[in-house]
């Protein structure tokens, strides 16, 4: 009975995705479907709303934080700090290092957003749209976007999934981010050799894609957009609670956004949008 449950809910969730659905439609079903089948297992109902609000009160902490990292993410967007992040780390993908340099830049940038799906959606295309003007090989740049979006997304303090087993397990967050950190070392390394040789192999052409002039037609680039993300480094060195800090880079991007690029945030998304499309076509 219990694979059925769950194949019933696994068969929701390929469905939403299949048919490009709220993953949210998913979950209510998934809940709905658990939610009978306590009650066949002779659970009361008041039982099944007492288990259900347990549950809520465990990771509530993490409910917040999950709206933070949205807040965060779309805010850096339109202050202008991941478009600038993706400006200056697109100076350094150069034909002799290609390979390596856009491993560590998606490690880099997941360690910062702490989303996969987020970096493999900016920087991680323009790696690719770069390493395909250049004549790359396009399993080689695929393979190295991938090991570092996960790289990062595990070892981040701001990775919902790093953030969800501290609050279900009671661990400390930064004890256990050097347990991921401790564990990844030694493929980290061997991940970096392999990138290095595959670069020596193959070095493609010396083109590049002119990302500066395409972002500068939608937003300021300066050294200020950068600081909502200086705040995380130093805030997080300085040991202070992950809320707290993701609360203080938030107010220095909205800041920024008002101040610096002197435009709603609304627009300045729409904005993004269109330079990562113009990069990818152009």
């Amino acid at each position: 009975m219990e694979f059925v449950v769950f194949g019933l809910f696994a068969c929701s969730l390929l469905l939403c995705v299949a048919f490009n659905q709220s993953i949210l439609l998913a979950l209510v079903f998934g809940y709905m479907l658990f939610f009978m089948y306590g009650l066949k297992k002779g659970h009361a109902v008041h039982e099944m709303l007492r288990f259900s609000w347990q549950g809520i009160r465990q990771i509530k902490g993490m409910l917040f934080i999950f709206i933070l990292i949205g807040m965060m993410t779309g805010i850096w967007r339109a202050a202008g700090t991941i478009p600038m992040i993706i400006d200056v780390a697109t100076g350094f993908l150069v034909p002799a290092i290609f390979i390596i340099v856009v491993f560590l830049l998606n490690c880099l940038v997941s360690v910062l957003t702490g989303t996969a799906f987020g970096t493999v959606a900016t920087i991680g295309v323009i790696c690719m749209t770069i390493g395909n003007v250049m004549g790359e090989n396009p399993l080689f740049v695929a393979g190295a976007i991938l090991s570092g979006i996960y790289f990062g997304d595990r070892c981040s303090p701001m990775s919902t999934s790093a953030l969800l087993v501290c609050e279900l397990t009671h661990m400390k967050l930064f004890e256990h981010i050097r347990q991921m950190i401790k564990t990844a070392a030694i493929p980290f390394a061997l991940t970096s050799a392999i990138y290095i040789v595959l670069g020596f192999i193959h070095t493609p052409e010396a083109k590049t894609t002119h990302v500066t002039a395409i972002f500068a037609d939608s937003f300021v680039l300066n050294g200020y957009t950068l600081i909502p993300a200086a705040l995380i480094f130093v805030l997080l060195l300085l040991k202070i609670k992950i809320k707290q800090t993701m609360l203080i880079s938030i107010l220095s991007g909205i800041i920024i956004c008002v101040v610096v690029q002197k435009c709603r945030s609304l627009i300045l998304q729409q904005h993004f949008g269109a330079a990562i499309s113009q990069i990818i076509y152009n």
